[in-house]
């Protein structure tokens, strides 16, 4: 009897562990589903944008604000009109960064940028959820939590607030305990915007690294 108990016992066990697992793989899946649907349903996106750099105690290190556009797949643009002009555009191939009060000009590869914050919003859905954990940390799906794959993430972690549909904020950890917290404001989704905003082309007499 005892050896029937304890086989039955290790049996009820086992099925307890499955189910968990399996709600949790379900879960995922639904966060996963319910982000990509929010993100899919964003073609285009317009925003003024307010950024605070926070240490680990929650003391602000740095502050800027600007203006910023999207169209997905892989065209983004972010513009910081203070405390210092800087834009950087990225056109499905390079990644500019122009520093416009030292007249320098960096460029890298589009696909060698690590979950850059802006990339992310830009990317497709489907690698999207292939690069990161997705978690839905409300019964709302107003807040998502993503946690990168790899090991070589600028972040540790990244949240997205949606309010009603409408992207509202994003928060982004990284290794060093700081803190980024993105406010997105007079948001406009899936209006016409040029794809002449993604594109640059530097003058000659300009320094260009990378």
């Amino acid at each position: 009897m005892r050896k029937t108990h304890f086989i039955q016992t290790i049996f009820y066990m086992l099925l307890y562990s499955a189910c968990v697992i399996f709600s949790s793989t379900l879960y995922a899946q639904t966060a996963a589903d319910n982000l990509g649907s929010k993100l899919s349903n964003i073609k285009t996106f317009q925003a003024n944008f307010s950024q605070t750099v926070e240490d680990k105690n929650g003391n602000a290190l740095q502050q800027s604000h600007g203006k910023m556009a999207l169209m997905r797949p892989g065209l983004f643009r972010w513009e910081t009109l203070s405390p210092n002009q800087q834009l950087i555009i990225a056109d499905g191939k390079t990644i500019w960064i122009i520093d416009k009060d030292l007249a320098q000009v960096t460029k890298q590869k589009q696909n060698s940028a690590n979950n850059a914050p802006g990339l992310l919003l830009s990317d497709s859905v489907n690698h999207i959820v292939s690069q990161f954990t997705i978690i839905s940390e409300n019964k709302e799906n107003s807040l998502f939590k993503l946690i990168p794959k790899g090991k070589k993430d600028l972040f540790q972690s990244i949240e997205l607030f949606f309010n009603n549909n409408n992207l509202s904020k994003m928060v982004l950890y990284d290794g060093l305990g700081q803190i980024t917290v993105i406010t997105f404001m007079q948001n406009q989704n899936n209006t016409n915007i040029s794809r002449q905003l993604f594109v640059y082309s530097p003058p000659r007499n300009i320094d260009i690294t990378g």
